[in-house]
């Protein structure tokens, strides 16, 4: 099985620091970074005979595709169960908050930027245990 990490955002500067931070709570796989959500989509589509897991940092507010729809998107996807996100974002709105934890794959709800202590609450979550280096993979 692999696992890949990917990172979606239309900010330029929230990938860098984002990947950053990933790299330094280190990640057992290279980071994947996305400034639009339709190509990681198109990404992932490109993958989906392969056994994959995919561990996703998620914007909501992004142009033409935003996360929301992203999501609407990977709930037609074959391997779903194969798919954790993780909702990055700037919104403190609850009822976005509501919304993303009421998909069936969207695991957790972060605050932006990223913060280490953040990851490394992750770390320490079964669900994302095979995503981290620690695991002896």
């Amino acid at each position: 099985m692999n696992y890949e990490t990917l990172i979606i955002d239309d900010d330029d500067i929230a990938l860098f620091l984002h990947e950053t931070i990933l790299q330094d709570c280190g990640f057992a796989n290279e980071l994947k970074t996305f400034n639009k959500a339709q190509h990681a989509l198109a990404y992932i589509e490109s993958y989906q005979n392969s056994a994959v897991k995919y561990l996703i940092f998620l914007d909501i507010n992004m142009p033409v595709m935003n996360g929301w729809r992203f999501l609407e998107a990977l709930e037609n996807y074959p391997n779903s169960a194969d798919i954790k996100v993780i909702m990055v974002t700037s919104s403190i709105e609850k009822s976005d908050k509501e919304r993303a934890m009421s998909v069936k794959f969207v695991n957790a709800y972060l605050e932006k930027p990223l913060k280490q202590e953040q990851i490394r609450k992750l770390q320490n979550n079964i669900n994302f245990k095979d995503f981290f280096i620690s695991n002896g993979r």
